[in-house]
């Protein structure tokens, strides 16, 4: 049960990261903080699926900046974040421990 809930929570968390390090990317690619460096090394390039690591926080600096591509930024996010997280798996041990109760 507990597993779900950080899930959860972890979730929202996760999402505020990626918005605030991938705005916070300058023009040479730096960021200021060391959280937002590992955040961005984490995950931007499965957004935009490349091994460029450089050419994937540009393209997500430029697309939360956007209002076109805002809202399909936010669906790759969401995307990415249900496989990191993985709730579905949780959610069959939370099952599972109810049916042995």
């Amino acid at each position: 049960m507990r597993d779900v809930i950080l899930d959860q929570t972890s979730y929202g968390v996760w999402v505020q990261l990626l918005v605030q390090a991938g705005s916070a990317v300058g023009p040479e690619g730096d960021v200021e903080h060391e959280w937002q460096e590992m955040v961005l090394q984490t995950f931007a390039r499965n957004l935009y699926d490349t091994n460029d690591v450089s050419e994937a926080t540009h393209r997500l600096r430029d697309d939360l900046s956007d209002p076109q591509t805002l809202p399909h930024v936010i669906q790759r996010i969401d995307s990415e974040l249900q496989e990191y997280i993985n709730p579905r798996e949780q959610l069959i041990h939370l099952m599972e421990e109810g049916l042995q109760i």
